[in-house]
């Protein structure tokens, strides 16, 4: 990887982590050490988006994941994503989704059903589910693939991925694989859908693009064990916020859903705030 490549690969990770406090992009450009025309023009071309667009979009995504699993208000909001008025903010998701904050959290959350645990347990049962278990998940050093695309075709991304690691002499036949959600699939365009491919890995080597080095954050999640068909995966995560979550008015935190997988079963990783927070 190159270092320009590698700057670029760090400015998502500000963008993606720190999208609540970031003030510009000419602070960004400043922190990558590149003048703000040549970063513009060089994200623009490893990325094919400009770096503010990217920026918005990230911002709106994560307001969306607001509106839908938090009451807060509007305002509230859009001062959590850095907009100064409710307006622009408005402006600006509807730009993106076509609709405005309150109808988009109006049709998108799941109607909350009276919890009775013969539902839950009758689900569980019909989806061979078990858990949910209360876990903290420590930090791991991952290797890390960003596939774009339809969340149907990721198999895609993980024959590119395997064929990166493999012609970069990565050992991944022995390593726990991962995937990292991003974007939520009623929420972005299919074909701009969002999700990192991802393996743990401990040794210290260089790697190049497509694939970088991350460290995944700690955090409290909910573990939940899926030992049926992958086809069924989206009704399991209908059941899991409709029976489970909002009737006990979990409170989710602002990350990504992690599913790891092994031979007999898939674990999803729901993060959670924790009772201090």
């Amino acid at each position: 990887m190159t270092a320009i490549s590698e700057r670029l690969v760090d400015a998502l990770h500000i963008i993606e982590t720190e999208y609540k406090s970031l003030k510009s992009l000419d602070e960004l450009a400043h922190r990558m050490n590149i003048s703000k025309f040549h970063f513009h023009r060089m994200f623009v071309a490893q990325f094919e988006v400009s770096p503010s667009d990217y920026l918005r979009k990230h911002k709106l995504h994560r307001a969306a994941f607001q509106l839908v699993h938090t009451n807060r208000s509007c305002l509230e909001i859009a001062l959590s994503v850095n907009y100064n008025c409710q307006e622009s903010f408005i402006r600006a998701f509807r730009r993106v989704f076509g609709q405005s904050p309150t109808m988009f959290r109006k049709e998108q959350r799941i109607e909350s059903k009276a919890f009775r645990s013969d539902e839950w347990l009758h689900f569980q049962h019909e989806y061979e589910l078990t858990g949910p278990y209360r876990t903290d998940v420590k930090s791991a050093k991952i290797l890390s693939y960003r596939y774009v695309g339809p969340y149907e075709n990721v198999h895609e991304g993980w024959i590119r991925f395997l064929y990166e690691t493999k012609k970069q002499h990565v050992d991944f036949d022995s390593q726990l694989k991962w995937m990292i959600h991003l974007d939520h699939p009623d929420w972005a365009e299919p074909t701009e859908m969002r999700i990192d491919l991802a393996i743990e890995y401990e040794d210290e080597h260089q790697f190049a693009m497509p694939i970088h080095q991350m460290l995944t954050p700690s955090f409290s999640a909910l573990r939940f064990q899926f030992y049926g068909d992958l086809l069924d995966l989206s009704d399991v995560y209908d059941g899991i916020y409709s029976l489970f979550l909002l009737p006990k008015q979990i409170k989710l935190a602002d990350l990504p859903i992690r599913e790891v997988y092994d031979p007999e079963k898939l674990e999803i990783y729901i993060p959670i705030l924790s009772s201090e927070d």
